[in-house]
């Protein structure tokens, strides 16, 4: 229903217009200043686990939220049709049915930016890869997962494979025809395997190229974590071995699982593709250490190790049995969590943190070269903030990632996003907007000129290197 601004309300109130799609399971919610200037932003939230919780939003900081309709932008916002993180594509498309609520309750806009953080990131890329005649831009913050699924686990069976091959994880890696419990115990084992090998120098040494295999970043256990010297190699690997830990549990190892388990909450993907999506057939781990951020990581931590060998531990991954993949499967899971390279003509903008543990940075990176891939790196720019936690920005450099998406709209070309730029940008919209929420502070933007970890197992239907 439509909600017209009450009596006693100013004229330059904002008019709110709400209700229910007609799937009777997402709510929306509409927010237009009088002097709307015709450029719609949808928002799609984070993760909400919970159905009581599940709200329309058309914004997750009220500092931003306030400057947007001060400068006459019009919000839109869905709750989805359901909660967790997946199935995510029902939710992504009931984004489009809040637009088209939009169109027929308020009128067409004129120019629509769709954004949203971590999993709202997620749907944003979703929203302008499947539909990009419906975006001009987007603006996507600590987008969880939009390298893609396929490349993702591959990664994840690189992981687990080194733990497997070199610190006797005995955990099968693919085809795993086990329940929840056994699922737990082989996490909790993955757990043991980790504590373990971080006791000795041998086993840091191997941890620490097991987590060169997906870059796990080297800072970041906790949102006020500072980063460490560039050759403090003991600390940088303890911090890996903390976040690969949380990481069993939280994010990696036990979406790796649940996947090929097909118990992810509604239905799995395990059980929507019928097979196993991930190979290491072809893969050159030593190759892989190369390119990967970790390499001098790698090299210092087996020079403190006496007793073992680089060489013979890369010689040992590489006479290793591998596995190949079921094609179909790989279609399959290419459907239900694709990749989101292909933008058409939406010109995109991602924000992402250094050390955000949960969105790593090599994933984000990874979206660069989907883009790539399809010949639209030039309508991409990618900025980064050094600092660590999940989406933990300020309003001000969230907002200045909004900026940067509008100057290169209302131009020819994209304006300065050099770090030294960005900061200046920030520190000019004031000091109530450079702040922090976790931990509450005030904080100064943090921009910078990021050497950013490669995605090293990038795969997506345009791909020249296919499965086996």
């Amino acid at each position: 229903m439509a909600l017209t601004a009450p009596p006693t309300a100013l004229a330059n109130d904002p008019v709110k217009y709400q209700g229910m799609l007609a799937d009777g399971k997402t709510t929306y919610l509409f927010v237009v200043p009088p002097d709307w200037n015709g450029t719609l932003f949808l928002y799609s939230h984070g993760l909400i686990n919970d159905l009581k919780d599940n709200a329309a939003l058309v914004s997750q900081n009220k500092r931003i939220e306030n400057w947007l309709l001060k400068q006459g932008f019009a919000l839109a916002g869905g709750s989805y049709p359901g909660v967790g993180l997946v199935p995510v594509i029902p939710f992504m498309e009931s984004q489009i049915a809040v637009l088209d609520k939009f169109d027929a309750v308020v009128g067409s806009p004129d120019r629509t930016i769709a954004w949203g953080l971590s999993l709202g990131g997620e749907i944003t890329g979703y929203l302008v890869n499947a539909h990009s005649n419906r975006f001009d831009g987007a603006v996507a913050i600590c987008p969880y997962r939009l390298e893609g699924s396929v490349g993702n686990f591959n990664e994840r069976l690189d992981h687990v494979f080194v733990l497997k091959t070199l610190l006797g994880f005995d955990s099968p890696l693919v085809n795993i025809g086990f329940g929840t419990g056994q699922r737990t115990r082989f996490l909790a084992r993955e757990i043991e395997i980790l504590d373990t090998a971080q006791q000795t120098a041998a086993g840091r040494a191997r941890l620490a190229l097991a987590e060169a295999m997906v870059n796990t970043p080297q800072w970041g256990v906790g949102p006020s974590d500072t980063e460490p010297a560039t050759d403090d190699f003991l600390t940088r690997q303890r911090n890996q071995y903390l976040i690969a830990r949380e990481n069993v549990f939280y994010d990696g190892e036990r979406n790796y699982y649940e996947h090929l388990v097909g118990d992810w909450d509604v239905g799995g993907v395990g059980s929507v593709t019928g097979g196993n999506f991930s190979w290491n057939v072809g893969v050159d781990y030593g190759d892989q250490l190369a390119r990967s951020a970790s390499v001098r990581l790698v090299g210092a931590m087996y020079a403190a190790a006496p007793g073992i060998d680089l060489a013979t531990d890369l010689a040992t991954l590489a006479s290793a049995a591998r596995i190949a993949a079921d094609p179909g499967a790989v279609e399959a899971l290419q459907r239900v969590e694709p990749v989101f390279g292909d933008i058409g003509g939406t010109q995109v903008v991602t924000l992402a943190l250094e050390a955000d543990t949960v969105v790593w940075p090599n994933t984000v990176q990874g979206y660069g070269d989907a883009v790539a891939t399809f010949g639209r790196s030039a309508q991409l720019r990618q900025l980064w903030v050094h600092r660590a936690g999940h989406c933990n920005f300020t309003a001000a450099e969230q907002i200045v990632a909004i900026q940067t998406l509008l100057a290169r709209l209302d131009g020819s070309a994209w304006p300065s996003t050099a770090a030294s730029d960005l900061n200046a940008e920030a520190i000019a919209l004031g000091t109530s907007y450079n702040h922090l929420s976790y931990p509450t502070q005030l904080e100064g933007p943090k921009y910078s000129d990021f050497d950013v970890p490669l995605f090293l197992r990038n795969y997506n239907a345009a791909s020249t290197n296919p499965y086996p």
